[in-house]
């Protein structure tokens, strides 16, 4: 129950910063499960990481978006 508990509460925080740095930086930030912990990407770093081989060949950064736990899309801007 505890381990629950502390899950929701990493995927909430997880959430929180995606969604705070989508807003300030203007990108798409991906929630994803590395390793056995959420870790927050930008889109951009995302492909960069997927060039560079961080990820299993033949995994794509389109994959791996779609199999993202949360996607944080920046607002439109006002200009």
């Amino acid at each position: 129950m505890i381990k629950k508990l502390l899950l929701g509460l990493r995927f909430r925080l997880a959430v929180h910063k995606a969604n705070r740095q989508a807003r300030r930086y203007g990108r798409k930030y991906l929630v994803i499960n590395v390793g056995g912990s959420l870790v927050t990407f930008s889109k951009q770093e995302l492909t960069l990481l997927v060039r560079r081989g961080y990820f299993h060949r033949g995994i794509t950064a389109a994959n791996i978006e779609a199999h993202a736990l949360h996607v944080a899309l920046p607002r439109p801007s006002s200009r």
